[in-house]
This record gives structure tokens, sequence and C-alpha cells, in this order.
């Protein structure tokens, strides 16, 4: 509000436009804000409307969220117990929000990996101390040309059928586990999302690889 008006300004979602929005502690959005998300993510669009200021901004691009483990979960299992959590428990997110995201990784790191994430960030801390092995490495500047030349290569050939198959098949396979998991007690559900992301990952997979079409590897890795 802008005294006895209402003034618009564009937030992190519709600045990251055609690009990327990164998230830090997602855990601790505001309840309003996981409800913007709902729309952002399925429509790629902000609805605004408020007295006399009526208008939808476009976001149009890809979100990377991270957070910690749900503390509700850890008191529950403090050493993961050995059970089999659902993505709710383990993160304490909705279900309908969860749905959105086409990829969710869930790392419970051990002592051995915690050291060597200390020590990558200690070489790379240390002046110089990046250097060895760099010329056998990706340059950062590499990475980002070779992405925007992929994304700017539709493809131009149809999936192959057997790809296909392997999507369609996977996805039932989720959807009937997902049933016996239900009559059991959970909670985890799979939609049409959940194929549609399946999808995004596997034209991107394609992409990624200089394809001209959808092949069967790139349906495997997706799954």
């Amino acid at each position: 509000r802008d005294g006895p008006g209402w003034a618009l300004e564009a937030g992190a979602l519709a600045l990251a436009d055609g690009g990327v929005c990164c998230i830090d502690e997602f855990s601790h959005a505001a309840a309003e804000e996981r409800a913007a998300l709902h729309e952002a993510m399925e429509q790629q669009t902000i609805s605004v409307a408020k007295p006399g200021l009526v208008c939808q901004l476009r976001c149009r691009c890809s979100i990377i969220a991270a957070q910690n483990w749900a503390r509700s979960w850890e008191r529950a299992v403090p050493d993961g117990g050995g059970r089999s959590c659902g993505l709710a428990a383990v993160t304490g997110l909705p279900s309908p929000l969860l749905s959105r995201f086409d990829l969710i990784l869930a790392f419970k790191g051990d002592s051995a990996e915690d050291e060597a994430v200390a020590d990558a960030i200690l070489d790379a801390g240390w002046e110089g101390g990046a250097a060895e092995g760099a010329a056998n490495s990706i340059t950062t500047e590499f990475l980002q040309d070779y992405i925007t030349y992929v994304r700017e290569r539709p493809l131009s050939s149809p999936p192959q059928e057997a790809a296909e198959e392997v999507l369609g098949r996977y996805f039932r396979h989720l959807r009937e586990a997902a049933g016996k998991s239900v009559t059991q007690g959970g909670q985890e559900a799979f939609t049409i999302r959940t194929f549609e992301g399946l999808l995004r990952l596997t034209q991107a997979h394609a992409r990624l690889m200089h394809h001209e079409g959808v092949r069967v590897e790139d349906a495997v890795v997706a799954v």
C-alpha cells in the first residue's frame, strides 16, 4: 500500500520470468506465499487483485527450492528408523504443493559424506585450491553457453514408441503402488502432474544430450 492507493512491485517470481528462481529455507515460507506458488507453478502467472488494481504477471521460470528435514519427522524418527515415510512427512509441505515439483531429492548424509563436503569447501576456499584438476573440469561459462544453446534448439523428431511405452508403464506402476499404499495407511498420491513432470524431464534430457528426438534412454534416465 502506498498512501491512499496501491502500488505494484514485482516479486522474485515475476523478476525471474524466463529464468530460474532459487528459494532457500522453503519450509519457512508464509502460508500466503505458498498459496501464491500454486498458480505460479501451474499456470506460470501471478494474479493480483486489490482495490483499483487487478492484473496478472508472468512468471515463466523454473523454481529450485531447498529446505531442511521437517523437525516433526526428525523427532519421530531420529535416525531414520528404517521406516518408509512419504514426502509430505519428510518435508512438512502439503501434497498439492509437492506435486507441482518435477523432481524432489531428499538427502540424509553420513559422516563420510560430511567429510567429503567439508574437503570440497576447503579446497575451493583456499586461494588457488580449486586450480588442481581445473584443466579437466567443465567451466561455468561453458556450461552456461551449452544450456543456452540446447534451450534454443527444439526437438525436431517425434519420440520413439519405446520411450512412450517406458513412461506409460512406469506411471501405471506408480499409480498401482500408490493405491496399495493408501489401503495400508499411506498418503502418497501420483496424479497427472507426475506424468507431465516425467515428460518434461525426458524432453530436457534429450535436449541436453543433443538428440533430435526423445529416445528410450532419455525415458529411462527420467524414471
